[in-house]
């Protein structure tokens, strides 16, 4: 068995043992650290509609608060993938060229999450039953 099954397998057993969210929210992050990764981002959508349900975090309040108020929820690849469709996605921080026409909010969502020290961000879309998915996004520096 590969490393991350056992990783995987380890966490859920552990996971298992937790029944306060917000011990386990902890344990969760915790293991993540353990593995390089230093933010976890979860929000729970219904894919026929867009429509989030709830949002949870462990990026830093003054990212968080940035986010908001520069309104970088319009041009978020991964929060359009409650939308568009799209399984999975990688996005590396100041990595987008000005000069091939991307929006001033991408670009500004792109360098803003280095300077954040977001710098790999990975995204997974879960389906789960009764039209509800979750969107799962790891970040590393």
């Amino acid at each position: 068995m590969n490393a991350l099954s056992l990783f995987t397998l380890d966490l859920l057993e552990q996971l298992s043992l937790r029944h306060d969210d917000q011990e386990r929210w902890e344990f969760t992050l915790d293991r993540l650290a353990e593995i390089g990764f230093n933010a976890l981002n979860m929000l729970c959508f219904t894919p026929d509609t867009g429509t989030i349900h709830w949002v949870r975090s462990s990026m830093s309040k003054g990212w968080l608060n940035r986010y908001d108020s520069e309104g970088y929820a319009e041009a978020d690849p991964m929060l359009a993938q409650v939308q568009n469709g799209k399984e999975s996605l990688y996005v590396q921080a100041a990595s987008l060229n000005p000069a091939d026409g991307h929006s001033d909010k991408a670009l500004g969502l792109n360098y803003d999450l280095e300077k954040a020290g977001y710098i790999h961000l990975y995204s997974l879309v879960v389906h789960c039953p009764n039209n509800e998915a979750k969107l799962v996004v790891l970040s590393s520096n």
